[in-house]
């Protein structure tokens, strides 16, 4: 018995819809990220070889975790800092030397150039209204690796001096406190892009 011309009709659209997101996931999977993703990247075998075995592969599988890691939203990024702490540090823990810094100028050091960029257009009263704001918000509720004399130096002071303290304690850190000032920046530029919105 061959089927109703009606139901092949169906068959053949739901063929060719399917086929076409298909495409359209393929095509746009270098822009998309999930928590699962990085984590699923981070926990990948490759990590556990030597990076002078595996050479290139890892250099890309770097780039691949890097670009989906920048791609999450700053929740995503944050939940999956404390979700995952333990597969984030076994990860780092795998890089070379040259990984790892890699790693930090390509994740963290974006979100300081971006804090800095926002700093630097602000108008001079919008600078000290918002350095007292994060000021108090970072004394509240202060997120791991802030340095603390950027929560006890006085408002004005920090309203002048505050990118150029990030990107002196940023240049002059080792790679180690680099990724510790990550959830800081994050929370910075959080509540930088919150104040251009107010």
């Amino acid at each position: 018995m061959t089927p109703s011309r009606p139901w092949l009709l169906v068959a053949v659209l739901l063929t060719v819809v399917w086929s076409g997101v298909a495409i359209v996931m393929r095509m746009t999977d270098h822009a998309v990220s999930s928590p699962a993703t990085v984590y699923e990247l981070m926990t990948a075998p490759i990590w556990s070889e030597s990076p002078a075995r595996s050479g290139s592969s890892r250099d890309e599988a770097l780039a691949r975790v890097i670009s989906k890691f920048n791609r999450l939203t700053a929740s995503q990024r944050s939940d999956f800092r404390e979700e995952h702490e333990s597969v984030i540090e076994t990860f780092l823990d795998q890089l070379s030397e040259d990984e790892l810094e890699t790693y930090v100028d390509q994740t963290i050091r974006p979100k300081l150039d971006a804090i800095l960029k926002g700093l630097r257009a602000m108008a001079e009263s919008d600078r000290k209204s918002f350095v007292s704001r994060i000021r108090k918000d970072l004394r509240e509720r202060p997120p791991p690796g802030m340095p603390e004399e950027m929560a006890f130096a006085d408002d004005e002071i920090l309203a002048e001096v505050m990118d150029e303290e990030l990107e002196a304690q940023f240049r002059d850190a080792s790679v180690e406190t680099k990724l510790k000032f990550a959830p800081m920046l994050e929370s910075i530029q959080n509540r930088l892009q919150g104040f251009g919105r107010r």
